[in-house]
């Protein structure tokens, strides 16, 4: 369960990160100066259905220097080892920051989009085109998210109570639990920034979801992270519609 949605910001979020680590990877591959090998997307224009309805994007590498010096099309001959290092300068920033520093992703040059820069989001991306596989979401993310969104919903908690880190029996970890004023409970899952309303432990979900007096919403990590009064009102909905 990935999803790439065209215009929703995590997929912003995806693909601006992922041109940014493949343009520092091209650059640091091939020994030349940050800034002399950049990188954007677009709309895939291709000929299946997918890409005729929008639904695919492309990447792609370009030289800076006039008449082009021919880098892109250098790095584009490597592009395993490119996406590999890549995806290690998304997982491995020296800082260790929380989403992108200078120290990793961001320039003065791409300053305007600073805000769309996210290595962790970015490695889910670049993990998934390397292996097919969904890598583990940022566990101290999901955890500093869920605590962010509890204190927010208990400054406007009107009748019902939250709680963090529950284990409910017969069911397991719930990071976030609502109970209403009438005792029924609310559980609150979240998921990572590009898999939608699959939230990260589907176990759980499942369980909740057939045990009696339980209602369940999926709230993504990502809208916290950015626009937590839209991830406070998706819960409050639940809560009280």
């Amino acid at each position: 369960p990935l999803e790439l949605r065209p215009g929703t910001y995590p997929a912003n979020v995806a693909l601006r990160t992922a041109c940014e680590a493949l343009a520092k990877a091209a650059a640091s591959m091939l020994g030349v100066e940050p800034g002399e090998i950049l990188a954007e997307y677009r709309p895939a224009i291709t000929e299946d259905s997918l890409g005729r309805e929008g639904l695919q994007a492309e990447i792609f590498l370009y030289d800076t220097l006039p008449g082009g010096a021919g880098f892109s099309r250098l790095a584009s001959l490597e592009a395993p080892r490119l996406l590999s290092i890549a995806l290690d300068a998304v997982q491995q920033c020296p800082g260790g920051c929380d989403s992108s520093c200078y120290r990793c992703l961001r320039s003065f040059k791409n300053k305007v989009e600073h805000r769309l820069l996210d290595r962790h989001v970015g490695a889910e991306l670049l993990g998934y085109l390397q292996t097919g596989d969904i890598p583990d979401f940022h566990a101290e993310r999901i955890d500093a998210a869920t605590s962010l969104l509890f204190s927010a919903l208990s400054q406007q908690a009107d009748g019902e109570s939250y709680e963090v880190n529950r284990v409910v029996p017969n069911v397991g970890h719930v990071p976030l639990v609502a109970t209403r004023a009438n005792g029924s409970k609310v559980a609150v899952l979240l998921s990572a920034p590009l898999s939608g309303d699959v939230p990260l432990n589907e176990e759980v979900h499942e369980r909740l979801s057939s045990a009696s007096g339980w209602t369940v919403v999926v709230v993504n990590e990502l809208l916290v992270r950015h626009h937590l009064p839209a991830a406070c009102q998706k819960v409050r909905e639940t809560i009280f519609g």
